[in-house]
């Protein structure tokens, strides 16, 4: 159901116009949610820098369990029933910054300093660079097939490409895109994950850690 605010028919017209070319391609909207009703199952979200509403139904919430606060920000498509009236489905709510992306800026940051500093193993970073170059194109399919409703990678798969370092492209990209939240056990293990890499990083700056590290590097090089 489409409800028209303050912006009167120029507004309406414009959102016309907008819904003709996001039905086209798949892409969603962006807006906030200004009203809910908790007791009557449904609420209404205004868009992003417009006046207008659309009013949705609370089976129509992906990832929102509870009554949001007021002008949470979500993003969601547009449908239209039989009798012509608009109404928001797959409505997310789009996450602030995880923590996830502060703990890439920070990993990142040591590394780099690590490398100049410590004579970190340079094959480090370049190993890095190509797994988190993998983990990029593989966020981008995912947003491409999130646009157009179709599958996304699996959470295996992504904690596969996490374990060698690929989540810090995916803590990138995943807030970049804003795609969607995973499982609670995908996010759990990649948090581990993530303490592991910081706990390896730490202990490979120090004296014994470096030795060990270049170590291995070579004992790895001389199988090939």
């Amino acid at each position: 159901m489409l409800v028209v605010g303050n912006g009167g028919g120029e507004d309406a017209i414009h959102l016309f116009a907008a819904t003709l070319w996001h039905e086209k391609s798949n892409m969603a909207y962006k807006g906030k949610i200004t009203q809910w009703y908790q007791s009557q199952g449904y609420g209404y979200i205004t868009l992003e820098n417009s006046t207008q509403r659309i009013k949705f139904e609370f089976d129509a919430l992906k990832n929102i369990t509870s009554q949001p606060s007021k002008d949470a920000v979500v993003r969601f498509t547009l449908s239209q029933d039989r009798h012509g009236n608009h109404h928001a489905t797959q409505i997310e709510r789009l996450q602030s910054t995880p923590l996830s992306l502060f703990a890439a800026l920070v990993f990142v940051t040591a590394l780099g300093f690590a490398l100049y500093q410590y004579q970190y193993p340079r094959v480090i970073g370049w190993g890095l660079g190509v797994i988190n170059l993998a983990s990029v194109v593989v966020a981008t399919l995912d947003r491409r097939a999130y646009a157009k409703q179709q599958p996304l990678t699996s959470d295996p798969a992504l904690i596969f490409i996490s374990l060698f370092g690929g989540w810090i492209g995916l803590s990138v990209c995943t807030a970049l895109f804003s795609l969607p939240s995973r499982s609670f056990f995908y996010r759990l293990l990649v948090a581990l994950i993530i303490g592991v890499h910081f706990a390896a990083l730490i202990w490979t700056v120090s004296e014994r850690g470096l030795r060990d590290l270049n170590g291995l590097i070579a004992e790895i090089s001389a199988w090939f």
